[in-house]
């Protein structure tokens, strides 16, 4: 069980090199400190099974990076959806998510199927599809990537197709 002492020091000595990296990569200081807060949240919950020090940096560290890519695709996501017309978007949103969601039939079992549309258009977070299908989040990371690159890739071959 990791000392509540070593895992402040831990955390002092990540933000103070962690935060620079945070706050270029979100382009807001502001949002380096959420990322770097809700990543140490995390990582208190899971002390126990940290042993040292370093593993609580190598886990800060990478937990950090991928908290900021999250965050960027949240927003490139949401500044998408603001950037286009909503009767020409919703339209072919529809159309392009029957196909998709046809596609995902075929090609996907269905817990599968459900986990990538929990995770992509409701956008649940990971900590909630762990909970809900009783699964670990690096399970579910997994699962959603073979998800994607499996759709993506058959997408592409039809669309090849049809070219």
């Amino acid at each position: 069980m990791m000392k509540t002492e070593i895992f402040a020091s831990a955390y002092r000595r990540l933000r103070e090199r962690l935060l620079p990296g945070a706050a270029r990569m979100l382009s807001d200081t502001a949002d380096g400190e959420d990322a770097l807060q809700d990543v140490f949240c995390r990582l208190w919950t899971c002390r126990d099974s940290l042993a040292s020090q370093e593993d609580v940096e190598r886990m800060g560290a990478r937990s950090l990076r991928n908290e900021c890519i999250d965050t960027l695709r949240r927003r490139a996501r949401r500044d998408a959806e603001d950037a286009t017309p909503a009767d020409c978007a919703t339209r072919d949103y529809d159309e392009l998510f029957a196909e998709v969601d046809s596609l995902m039939r075929k090609i996907l079992s269905a817990r599968d199927r459900e986990i990538l549309i929990h995770r992509e258009r409701d956008e649940w977070e990971y900590d909630e599809l762990a909970a809900y299908y009783s699964l670990s989040p690096a399970n579910l990371r997994m699962i959603v990537s073979r998800a994607r690159r499996t759709v993506r890739d058959e997408w592409l071959n039809l669309k090849n197709q049809k070219s």
